[in-house]
C-alpha cells in the first residue's frame, strides 16, 4: 500500500494578546529563557534600550507614584470632610441653643462668617416666614430679604428641584441677593430652605440661604453639596420651629 506524504498544516497565528496572557500566567518565563532577553527590544521613555527588568521597575515605580498620589488625595479629602463635619456640628449646637429668631440669625451669621469664610450671608424668606424678619435687628454681614412670587422666578430651577448649587450666578440673581455688594461677590453657595418630614428638605419652601465670597475659587460648580444640604436642613428646621 502506498502512502501519501503528510502535508504540514500552518499553525494558527499568535497575536500579541495571546503572548501577553501567557506571560501573565507564567511570570517566571524569562528565568528559564534568559537568552531571549538579549533578543528583545524593550523601549524606554528616554529612547534608549534597557533590560526588561529595568523597564518593569520603571513601570512599577510610576504605578507606585500614582497610588501614592491617590492616597494623598483621599487623606486630604477625608481631613477636609472631617473639618466640615465638625463645623456643621458646632453650627447646629449654636442654633439649637437659640430661643429667639434674633438669636438664631445672629448665630447663623456669626458661624458662617467665622467657620465657613463667608463674606456675605443672605437669608430670603417666603411670605409664610417673612414675619421673622421683624424679630431680627440689622447686622453687618447678614441680609434678610422677603421672597415674593416674582422673586422666586429668578430661581425657578433651584426652587423646583430643591437642589443646592455652587458657583457663579447670573447678574440679576447676584443683584437681588447681595444688592450694592453684588459686584464684590464672585462665587456663591445657594440652597433652598424647605422643611419636610424628618428633615428631608422636600416640603414647604420657607426661603433660601446664600453664602457669598469675594474669592472666585471659593464656591465652584463642581463642588459637592452634601454639607450645604445638611446646613440647609438644619436652618429650615429651626425656621419651621420658629414659625409654628
Amino acid at each position: 500500500m502506498s502512502t501519501q506524504p503528510t502535508q504540514d498544516l500552518d499553525p494558527a497565528p499568535i497575536d500579541a494578546q495571546t503572548v501577553a496572557d501567557y506571560l501573565r500566567r507564567h511570570p517566571d518565563f524569562f528565568l528559564s529563557h534568559a537568552e531571549l532577553l538579549s533578543e528583545l527590544a524593550v523601549p524606554h521613555p528616554s529612547g534608549d534600550a534597557v533590560s526588561l527588568v529595568e523597564r518593569q521597575i520603571c513601570v512599577l515605580r510610576e504605578h507606585n507614584q500614582h497610588l501614592k498620589h491617590q492616597l494623598q488625595t483621599l487623606i486630604h479629602n477625608a481631613r477636609s470632610n472631617e473639618t466640615l463635619s465638625e463645623r456643621i456640628h458646632r453650627l447646629t449646637l449654636s442654633l439649637l441653643a437659640c430661643d429667639t429668631p434674633e438669636g438664631m440669625f445672629t448665630a447663623l451669621c456669626h458661624k458662617l462668617r467665622e467657620d465657613f469664610e463667608a463674606d456675605g450671608v443672605v437669608v430670603c424668606l417666603t411670605e409664610d416666614a417673612a414675619h421673622l424678619m421683624h424679630a431680627a435687628a440689622p447686622r453687618q454681614g447678614l441680609e434678610l430679604r422677603r421672597l415674593t412670587a416674582e422673586d422666586l422666578r429668578l430661581f425657578d430651577d433651584l426652587v423646583k428641584d430643591r437642589q443646592a448649587v455652587c458657583g457663579r450666578l447670573t447678574h440679576r440673581q447676584r443683584s437681588y441677593l447681595f444688592g450694592e455688594h453684588a459686584a464684590a461677590v464672585t462665587s456663591v453657595a445657594l440652597t433652598p430652605l424647605a422643611a419636610g418630614p424628618e428633615g428631608e428638605g422636600h416640603g414647604e419652601l420657607l426661603g433660601m440661604l446664600a453664602i457669598g465670597s469675594r474669592d472666585t475659587q471659593r464656591f465652584q460648580s463642581g463642588m459637592g453639596t452634601v454639607f450645604l444640604k445638611q446646613l440647609a436642613e438644619i436652618v429650615a428646621a429651626r425656621l419651621a420651629g420658629a414659625t409654628a
